[in-house]
């Protein structure tokens, strides 16, 4: 079965001929349907009776089957992650179904269906690889969909902190970086395994194997036909599964893949607080270079959590910059050491991989390190999954920066429910890619067209137009800087409130625009959008100028500097829920009074009543009573915004009794009465219910 994930794009030419639903094209030959291999141009035939959708939300279950029974529709069968199939009606038209459900909205993706596979691997160890693609209902990361996208780039590089990497192994000799590595254990340049080494080689297998070259297995980011897949940088600190060798070179490891171009750090293995492994000695200093590899050079650090599965994360993987993966079992329960630091979790066991070569056997390949675990079973093969997803991000999107990769890895998973033990839940590498384009909200909500602007001597100011939504809360300015080709990574120095104009800027007085010739370091700016449910979005394009500093303590300084307004944001969630957070700013210091009233005026509570400096506040309300709320809101030059507005709230006591309201006819704003800052009232208190 392929799958393609249709949003919302539907074209018909020339007598019903030829379709195109979501870029893919579809043709008729003769009596029958066929979609094209963008690849391989090889022809397959679509199954015509057959599709898969998957709901938005759970709540909208009853209008499906609705949807359904009035359009013939049979619902056949659903898995464990919510993929439904569907039996289409005799003789309908596949598009024109594709076409009534999209429309409804109700749906995350719409799959249409051929027989065989779309862009399945052809190499022969791909059929046991369940963990990238299957159909018997085992965890996998749905690789396939992902593929459409992209399959790797050459241009990211993987570091594989392990026991050797086998460059011999023709499966993955091409995508091996040119420089290969460092050999900590023998202190060489050639960082190749033992005969009986396999760990390293396995790791680096499940991340960039050659795909679809019809040898041994398929890699997540390992190119197509033996081309443009993503190169490993082999870093050896293992020895003939003794532990780790030499654990005290595990810092100049990291450092060594950080100066040299690496975008991903996999790190699966495990250093034991109860051992020689990690002294507090080796623990500094294996801190200060991720803290460097991670900050300083924007390398998305991944690691194992460990392989008992019992609370506490393993360490490198419990450190706040590296992602902590964790293992799934086919059977879908939890694999391996899990806690609050735990993030995502992928499959972890029956995984095949690449083995190091032997003469007889070039691409040798089988169970994932079968000498130290014969089942193919560790976090040590899930790890290397979320790395190769990662490289495909950063391939398709070379721009982004470390932070972004994560977040989107996040908050693409699917969610298992426990997130001791599964984090944020299982690694999907199709959604990944999917929600990382700009159609979807936490990629849509990216500021677009940041510019800097400002003449030598001045002081940098970022622009950047609003994003084109209504639910913005406020935007984070992010900042670094390179001095003597140093980097230091991005760190938000300031907010700027959204209040409802159409374009925003931002002035960084703590620094000074200089000729590039005579500046002494270079700084570089990007823009998130968070709406009022807090969500962040990933970084806007990157700004930058040559520049110096005003003084050496402007950045601690800058971080406090936060633009404020007279503004009073939308309350969120919505008052019928248990709890509502009501947000204001005011650029100037005043006296703040928030008032809840009766239906007579009375004061049923004082929120707030007291001097407040220039600040933004967040009230988390938890009403005991139905009421209706009107805030005033003053400061000491008697500004007032009397607010008033139909606002039912949830009772706690089971009364019944419902209060309205008329919205008041005139609403004051005495020292602003500008129809601007009426219509921003009035839109408030519109989103409010």
């Amino acid at each position: 079965m392929i799958i393609l994930y249709l949003l919302s794009t539907f074209s018909i030419h020339a007598q019903d001929s030829f379709i195109t639903l979501n870029n893919k094209s579809y043709f008729m030959e003769g009596n029958k349907w066929y979609t094209t291999d963008p690849v391989t141009d090889e022809k397959f035939e679509v199954k015509e009776n057959s599709m898969t959708v998957k709901l938005k939300n759970e709540k909208d279950r009853p209008d499906f089957e609705k949807l359904c029974k009035e359009n013939g529709i049979i619902i056949d069968h659903e898995n464990i992650l919510g993929y439904c199939d569907l039996i289409l009606p005799e003789n309908s038209k596949f598009y024109e179904v594709f076409k009534k459900l999209d429309e409804s909205g109700l749906f995350y993706s719409i799959e249409v269906t051929t027989y065989g596979k779309l862009l399945g691997s052809n190499d022969p160890g791909y059929p046991s690889q369940y963990y990238l693609e299957n159909s018997i209902g085992y965890p996998d990361i749905n690789i396939e969909a992902a593929w459409t996208i992209t399959k790797g780039s050459p241009n990211v590089i993987i570091a594989v902190i392990d026991e050797g990497v086998d460059n011999a192994n023709t499966d993955i000799n091409a995508n091996i970086w040119a420089g290969y590595g460092w050999d900590y254990v023998d202190n060489d340049s050639y960082p190749h395994p033992e005969d009986d080494e396999h760990h390293g080689t396995s790791v680096a297998g499940i991340i960039a194997a050659e795909t679809n070259n019809n040898s041994a297995v398929a890699g997540i980011a390992g190119g197509w036909n033996g081309s443009g897949g993503c190169k490993i940088m082999s870093l050896r600190v293992f020895y003939n599964q003794a532990g780790i060798e030499k654990p005290e070179k595990i810092d100049d490891a990291i450092i060594f893949a950080a100066n040299n171009g690496a975008k991903i750090i996999n790190m699966s293995f495990a250093l034991d607080r109860n051992s020689n492994d990690l002294t507090p000695e080796i623990k500094t200093a294996v801190d200060a270079a991720l803290n460097y590899a991670y900050k300083e050079k924007g390398c998305l650090l991944i690691a194992a959590s460990g392989n008992e599965t019992k609370p506490g994360i393993y360490y490198p993987a419990r450190n706040p910059n590296v992602m902590a993966i964790g293992g799934i079992l086919k059977n879908w329960q939890n694999y391996g050491k899990y806690g609050s630091e735990l993030e995502l979790v992928a499959p972890a066991n029956g995984i095949y991989s690449l083995l190091t070569s032997t003469t007889q056997n070039q691409d040798n390949w089988g169970l994932f390190d079968y000498l130290e675990s014969p089942s193919g079973t560790g976090t040590s093969a899930s790890s290397p999954q979320a790395a190769g997803v990662a490289a495909l991000i950063f391939s398709k999107y070379p721009n982004w920066i470390n932070y972004d990769v994560r977040k989107i890895l996040n908050e693409s998973a699917y969610d298992l429910g426990d997130q001791l033990k599964f984090g944020n839940g299982l690694l999907q590498a199709d959604v990944a890619l999917q929600q990382a384009n700009p159609s979807y909200q936490t990629a849509n909500n990216r500021p677009q067209n940041v510019t800097l602007t400002g003449s030598y001597g001045s002081h940098p100011t970022i622009n950047w137009p609003k994003v084109n939504t209504d639910y913005i809360d406020r935007y984070h300015i992010y900042r670094a800087h390179k001095i003597d080709n140093n980097y230091y990574h991005f760190q938000k120095v300031a907010e700027v409130v959204n209040y409802g104009q159409s374009s925003f800027s931002w002035t960084d007085n703590s620094v000074i625009i200089k000729n590039p010739r005579q500046a002494t370091s270079t700084h570089y700016y990007r823009v998130t959008s968070v709406n009022y449910e807090e969500i962040e979005s990933v970084t806007s394009n990157e700004v930058r100028t040559g520049s110096n500093w005003t003084n050496k303590y402007a950045t601690d300084n800058q971080k406090k500097t936060i633009i404020y307004e007279y503004s009073l944001s939308n309350n969120y969630p919505n008052p019928f829920n248990p709890s509502t957070i009501i947000k204001y700013s005011i650029k100037e210091n005043g006296l703040v009074s928030l008032k809840v009233k009766d239906m007579l005026g009375r004061t049923v509570k004082t929120l707030v009543n007291k001097w407040q400096p220039k600040v933004t506040m967040k009230l988390n309300l938890i009403p005991k009573i139905k009421f209706q709320a009107e805030f005033i809101f003053t400061h000491f030059r008697l500004m007032v915004l009397q607010l008033q507005k139909n606002l039912l709230l949830q009772s706690n006591g089971g009364n019944n009794e419902n209060i309205y309201c008329d919205l008041l006819s005139n609403i004051k704003h005495y020292g602003a009465t500008n129809q601007n800052s009426r219509n921003r009232i009035c839109r408030f208190f519109c989103r409010a219910g």
